[in-house]
C-alpha cells in the first residue's frame, strides 16, 4: 500500500526547518506585519505580563540565537552557542545578555564544571519562540500553496541538498 503524500502543513513544516538551518545565509530577518505581534504580544501577555512590543520586533537578536536553545533538550555551553551561531563567544555572551535581561533565557552553572556557563531559554523564551514559528510557518503556508505538489516535492530535495553542500563545507 502506498503511503500517503504529505500535507501541506507537514511539507510547510520541513521546508521551514531547512530555512532556519539557511537564515544564516541572510543577515537580518524581516520584521512581522504588526498585526502578527500585537497578537504574539497577546499571547505572550497571558503567561508574560512584562512583554514589551518593542522587544517582539527584535528578531535579529532573539530568533537566531533562539534556535539552537530551544532544538537542544539540555542548557547549551556559551562556546557551543558561539560555534552554534557561527560568532566569537564574546559576541555570544553579549547576545544572551539580552534574552537575560528580557527573560527569554537564563544562565545556569554547568553541574561538572563551575568555569562553564550554560544557557537556556525560559518559558517565555520558548512561548516566543513557538509563536514565531507558527507566524513564519503560516506565511511559508501562504506561499506555498501556489506551488504544486511536485513542485514543493522539488523543492524539498533541492533544499536538502543545499543543506548537504553547506555542512560538507563546513
Amino acid at each position: 500500500m502506498p503511503k500517503p503524500a504529505p500535507t501541506l502543513e507537514q511539507d510547510a513544516h520541513q521546508i521551514a526547518e531547512i530555512l532556519q538551518f539557511l537564515q544564516r545565509l541572510k543577515p537580518q530577518p524581516r520584521n512581522a506585519p504588526p498585526e502578527e505581534l500585537s497578537r504574539i504580544k497577546r499571547r505572550l501577555s497571558r503567561s508574560h505580563a512584562e512583554a514589551e512590543l518593542e522587544d517582539l520586533t527584535a528578531p535579529t537578536i532573539f530568533y537566531p540565537i533562539a534556535v539552537p536553545l530551544y532544538r537542544q533538550k539540555q542548557p547549551m555551553a556559551m562556546g557551543e552557542l558561539g560555534k552554534a551561531l557561527d560568532v566569537p563567544q564574546s559576541t555570544a555572551t553579549r547576545m544572551v545578555d539580552w534574552l537575560v535581561m528580557h527573560d527569554y533565557a537564563e544562565r545556569l552553572p554547568d553541574p561538572t564544571d563551575r568555569r562553564v556557563v550554560r544557557v537556556t531559554l525560559t518559558k517565555s523564551g520558548r512561548e516566543l519562540y513557538q509563536a514565531i514559528n507558527e507566524m513564519m510557518g503560516r506565511r511559508l503556508a501562504r506561499i506555498l500553496r501556489r506551488l504544486t505538489r511536485a513542485e514543493r516535492k522539488q523543492l524539498i530535495t533541492l533544499l536538502h541538498r543545499v543543506v548537504e553542500i553547506m555542512e560538507e563545507e563546513d
